[in-house]
């Protein structure tokens, strides 16, 4: 609004949507009160449409000689940009949180070093078996230290400590006990937070649940050393490769038939030992496979 447009006018009038806000502030004035408001939301009429506007807003009574408020002086701070970029960070803060948990694999925490207090998200709450509502209050870490596999628990504390006393960053892969559910895997990683010194004051850190991979590695573990058992009783040679052609496995046998032990032997080793009259044909179809 321009000034000649309100000049002279009732603040109730030109503010219309604002009426019951201004009559509140104007009784208190002229009772004497001296009143701020910060980000006050107030909505204005623009070329546009009508728009809400963030301002700062400070009143006062103007006295006369009797002592008496006559008026009322306000000042007024526009701070919309400012509160449009906070409400967009918040927005995104919240979007960014609701596809973390949903997702059910990752998850926030963070731990305050001066009282020993972590917070952290439902995801996270999950995966060490506490309730959601209490993590997101705060709760004492040691409810974190507990829920973590006793074998694994020195290490995680020795990875702690180093980064609390040197500021490097915090990762971490160890087990989690939830209640009477199966162990879990989880990695977890954090940032610390330093002050003015120097020293870590908060860690922020994320915890990614591992244990489907966990378990799949452990199903490939087996089903290798199953096959190489298997392999090595034949009396055949037995070798295989990756999708790209590089060899990832020579049988024992091999070794026994070229005399070439397992530690000396190259991508190119076997290629070496065809004959040259055959080297062509066996490259091509060594290349067609």
């Amino acid at each position: 609004a321009t000034a000649g447009s309100v000049n002279g006018r009732s603040v109730l009038e030109a503010l219309p949507d604002s009426a019951e806000f201004y009559t509140a502030v104007i009784a208190g004035v002229l009772s004497g009160q001296s009143l701020s408001f910060r980000e006050q939301p107030i909505r204005l009429a623009t070329p546009g449409g009508r728009r809400t506007h963030w301002f700062n807003l400070d009143f006062a009574p103007v006295k006369g000689a009797d002592g008496h408020p006559l008026a009322a002086l306000g000042t007024a701070f526009d701070v919309s940009s400012f509160v449009r970029r906070i409400h967009g960070l918040s927005a995104s803060e919240q979007r960014f949180r609701l596809a973390l948990e949903g997702s059910g694999m990752v998850g926030i925490w963070t731990l305050d070093l001066a009282s020993g207090t972590a917070t952290a998200d439902a995801n996270v709450a999950s995966m060490y078996g506490l309730s959601p509502c209490r993590c997101q209050a705060g709760v004492p870490d040691k409810c974190f230290f507990e829920a973590i596999h006793p074998d694994d628990r020195p290490r995680v504390e020795t990875a702690l400590i180093r980064t609390i006393e040197t500021g490097a960053p915090y990762r971490s892969k160890y087990r989690v006990v939830a209640g009477a559910e199966h162990t879990r895997w989880v990695i977890t990683s954090a940032k610390p937070v330093l002050d003015d010194a120097g020293k870590v004051t908060e860690l922020l850190g994320v915890v990614v649940d591992v244990t489907d991979q966990m378990e799949t590695a452990a199903a490939l573990a087996e089903s290798r050393f199953q096959f190489q058992t298997l392999t090595e009783a034949l009396p055949q040679i037995v070798w295989s490769c990756d999708a790209d052609g590089r060899h990832d496995y020579f049988s024992l046998r091999w070794s026994e038939f070229t005399g070439i032990a397992r530690e000396d032997i190259t991508e190119e080793t076997w290629k070496t030992l065809v004959y040259p009259e055959q080297a062509a044909t066996v490259a091509k179809v060594w290349t067609r496979a």
